[in-house]
């Protein structure tokens, strides 16, 4: 099947057909999908097996370098993919449970003008084993383009840039962590196997909604062995948006190497130095040359965003400690932060980074809508979920012993209030008098400072709150503390799970019926029957 060039085409059965030199719209995309695929889907097409192939035809001829683009998604749990073409180029992805990527990989046409990709899962089920329904990987769409026609288009057009996500190959993996360390262009991986238990169920009702993904296949959760992985990666004369909703994206000439979905996503007018294509951003040369310039090598450890304060403690600290403990207190590690934070006064960012004790670095903050730096260095997957234990336990334990002198005894219960627009608790009375023969008191934490916050939840044996940003200080509680995470049954989010998965907490579950976004009405008796079961679980 020909294909034409710089058009990115959709998979799926929903998908209607196109033209391609005037034939009449019956042929479909998913016939490049020519082996261990299942049928057409509406969202794109399912890989059957653990390895796959896609072949076309290109219209150019044999030899042409050509960039292969595809866009990826995964549901269930991660994945690691291996991208091969059959002119021996590669390239490897990590997708995580829920999430999408758009790899980049650049071959050459092969003879009879033909393009072949391999698409191997990594770890995953031999071939002909069906996958379990809620756990797949799935493409969705694919382009190709010459770049050198592409650059001369572009040349045209006020001399713009047009930027694709991007990914490193497997020749910039460093042979050790010491190479790393002491290399620039290049990544180190480390993967870390555990098991994930389910959380604690107060009915049977609550136990399917978990499994289900409240409905919805996407976010159904994976329990059992599952495969945590941690990706440092360091890049010279990387760009770094400061711009609101897309802070911490890291990109050059050659691609988006950080954060594409923040900088592709972010809101009209928060950063108007890029224009927005399908699966791709447009920035002229003249803004690129324009941004200030800066000496070193910083430490990129936060996403677009930035005001969330969940998104901030729980993925941009956590990125950040993992940063310093595997490069060390350097001199030449420097951290760059947008003046942009000041526009939230929600919580101080800076009174966060004293009190986790990760202050110690030269911090320099930067005005522009971007900048250029000598080198970037980052953490590959900032999510919570996909973080190793290893790391989150070294993260918790050492804020710990910076408070071991300060906190009191380990005895308070907590019922954590919400004063925000969204999830209050709509039978607030009636929780708190429900509650207060277990011992729990209310708090608010707003207002409260970052170290007040840290030794509330060290001092914590039980706390109780509905899904919220609240319930990133789970990360300061000791491993034993009893938690239950009261969530709207319109979805699963499985963040606060996984954190008390990883600090070996004891986790309970109670899902109550309203939107996401709604005050919550708690049913009472199923919250107390939940309190009686984590209270006496071993």
């Amino acid at each position: 099947m020909l294909l034409p060039p710089g058009r990115y085409l959709s998979l799926g059965s929903e998908v209607a057909g196109f033209l391609i030199h005037g034939l009449d719209g019956t042929l479909s995309a998913e016939q490049i999908c020519v082996s261990g695929w299942h049928p057409p889907e509406p969202s794109g097409v399912r890989a059957a097996q653990s390895t796959t192939m896609v072949r076309f035809r290109a219209d150019a001829p044999a030899g042409t370098r050509i960039n292969l683009v595809m866009r990826l998604a995964a549901y269930g749990r991660d994945f690691r993919i291996r991208i091969c073409s059959g002119s021996g180029a590669e390239t490897e992805i990590f997708l995580t449970g829920g999430s999408e990527k758009v790899p980049v990989l650049s071959c050459v046409v092969e003879a009879g003008e033909l393009v072949t990709a391999n698409l191997t899962s990594l770890g995953a089920m031999p071939d002909g084993d069906e996958p379990p329904e809620a756990t797949y990987w799935i493409l969705k769409g694919i382009l190709y383009f010459d770049p050198k026609s592409l650059a001369a288009a572009q040349a045209h057009v006020e001399d713009r840039m047009l930027l694709h996500a991007a990914c490193m190959s497997d020749n910039r993996r460093a042979r050790s962590f010491d190479a790393f360390a002491e290399s620039t262009d290049s990544y180190w991986l480390s993967c870390f196997t555990a098991d994930r238990a389910t959380p604690i169920f107060a009915d049977h009702a609550d136990r399917l909604a978990f499994y289900s993904g409240c409905g919805n296949s996407a976010y159904a959760p994976q329990v059992g062995r599952i495969t945590d992985c941690v990706k440092l990666i360091r890049r010279s004369d990387q760009f770094v948006s400061m711009s609101r909703s897309s802070q911490g994206s890291v990109f050059d000439r050659s691609g988006v190497w950080r954060a594409m979905g923040y900088l592709h996503g972010s809101p009209p007018g928060a950063a108007p130095w890029i224009s927005k294509e399908t699966d791709a951003v447009g920035i002229d040369e003249q803004s690129l040359a324009a941004a200030p310039y800066y000496a070193g090598s910083y430490l990129i450890f936060y996403n677009g965003n930035l005001a969330n304060y969940y998104h901030w403690v729980a993925e941009a600290l956590v990125c950040l400690d993992v940063l310093s403990r595997a490069l060390g207190q350097g001199s030449n590690l420097k951290i760059v932060l947008p003046k942009s934070i000041d526009f939230d006064v929600r919580f101080d960012h800076r009174d966060w980074l004293r009190a986790v004790g990760l202050a110690g670095r030269e911090i320099v903050e930067a005005a522009a809508d971007f900048i250029q730096v000598k080198e970037a260095i980052w953490v590959d997957s900032d999510q919570i979920q996909s973080m190793p234990a290893i790391h989150v336990k070294d993260f918790q334990r050492r804020v710990a012993t910076l408070y071991a002198g300060s906190r009191g005894p380990r005895n308070k219960r907590l019922l954590v209030a919400r004063k925000g627009l969204t999830r209050k608790f709509h039978n607030l009375e009636q929780v708190e008098a429900s509650l207060s023969s277990y011992g729990f008191q209310t708090v608010d934490l707003q207002g409260m400072t970052a170290v007040d916050q840290i030794l509330l939840f060290q001092s914590a044996e039980f706390v109780i709150g509905a899904h919220g940003a609240g319930l990133s200080n789970l990360l300061f509680c000791e491993p034993g503390t009893k938690v239950i995470e009261l969530m709207p049954s319109v979805e699963f989010r499985s963040y606060f799970w996984f954190i008390s998965q990883k600090l070996d907490l004891v986790y309970g579950l109670q899902f109550c019926a309203n939107d996401y976004e709604d005050d919550i009405t708690v049913d009472i008796d199923k919250l107390q029957a939940l309190i009686r079961m984590v209270d006496t679980h071993a």
